[in-house]
């Protein structure tokens, strides 16, 4: 039953991916998650890309690998692990980040974010 379970829970999970990109998109911001895979059975669901690429307009940035994880009992607590480096450009300029860890921490509720945490070195 567990196992049934936790798919179910993947599957709403990549649908709730899905239909949250397609809104950004609908707002003029593209995210591409390279290489996604949804996993983590059987008590976490992970979410991972090769690579993050974000766009509005002109403005493109871009970061290495992307790991969040969150526990099935626990599913408003995420945790993730941004590979670097950073690059943003608006064609003209462009900035370079880099960093040995960035980590992010963010607890929501239904009325939005509890708590975020971010942790660079």
């Amino acid at each position: 039953a567990w196992t049934a379970a936790w798919f179910v829970i993947r599957d709403r999970t990549t649908r709730g991916l899905d239909a949250w990109l397609a809104a950004e998109a609908a707002g003029g911001r593209e995210w591409t998650c390279h290489d996604r895979k949804v996993g983590g059975y059987p008590f976490r669901i992970l979410v991972t890309c090769g690579r993050l690429t974000a766009q509005r307009g002109p403005v493109q940035a871009d970061v290495g690998s992307l790991a969040a994880v969150a526990q099935v009992y626990a599913p408003r607590h995420v945790i993730a692990e941004i590979g670097g480096p950073l690059r943003a450009t608006d064609g003209r300029t462009t900035i370079e980040g880099r960093w040995d860890v960035l980590d992010v921490s963010i607890r929501t509720s239904k009325e939005g974010v509890q708590r975020a945490s971010l942790v660079m070195k």
